[in-house]
């Protein structure tokens, strides 16, 4: 079988964002998108589900091999992939034979159910131990720097989750502006290091590895 080749990241932005600093500084604790219904539902069946759990999610999950992996890895935590790709999260993977119950695939909109679960942590009815974000969109062009995600309206919530952040990417400078961002926020982020990819957590993972990339890891304490 001829593996996939990935191309790398192309952008027309030099560095770090000029405005990342004052879009950050515009952000605000306050979530002025309408709730969609269906993320109320959603949101409340992972509740009930994780109820008395140590949670761990996994945002973005794509297929959901990198919830899998994590679940194994960590039985003592309850592992929750969230995507908003229902195509993704119904492939039939052939891990996905495998009953594992300390996991739970979901479809879901992120910016809705990051809230949510902001809102659950601070009123204490989630034990959070960690959140993953592997290899989401980078929107590597100057012009979308908003839709990343420590460029959104979202990122005050994904910050004020005060546990341990951890990404993944092929675009160095992604990881480089989300721990920016995390100064900004009174977070500490360590040394973006790149890894050596001998289990690939995620098919994308995978493909850029087989592609002989560089895939980089940040961690926000």
């Amino acid at each position: 079988m001829t593996k996939e080749v990935s191309k790398t990241v192309t952008t027309n932005q030099n560095g770090i964002h000029d405005d990342l600093k004052l879009i950050v500084s515009k952000q605000s604790l306050i979530y002025q998108r309408p709730i969609a219904d269906f993320s109320i539902e959603i949101f409340n069946d992972i509740q009930e589900i994780t109820k008395g759990k140590k949670i761990i999610f996994d945002f973005g999950c794509g297929v959901g091999e990198s919830t899998y992996k994590l679940a194994l890895r960590n039985p003592e935590y309850f592992v929750v992939g969230i995507d908003k790709s229902i195509s993704r999260l119904d492939r039939k993977n052939r891990f996905k034979q495998e009953i594992v119950e300390n996991m739970l695939l979901v479809r879901g909109e992120l910016l809705d159910l990051i809230y949510l679960i902001y809102k659950a942590y601070k009123s204490q009815d989630m034990q959070i131990h960690v959140l993953y974000f592997f290899y989401p969109n980078p929107w590597p062009k100057k012009i979308h720097v908003k839709r990343r995600f420590h460029g959104n309206p979202i990122a005050p919530f994904i910050y004020s989750i005060d546990v341990p952040i951890i990404l993944r990417s092929n675009w160095k400078l992604y990881l480089e502006e989300f721990s920016f961002v995390s100064a900004l926020y009174k977070r500490q982020s360590q040394k973006i290091k790149t890894l050596e990819v001998i289990d690939a957590l995620t098919p994308f993972e995978r493909k850029y590895t087989d592609s002989a990339q560089e895939v980089y890891e940040l961690t926000v304490l």
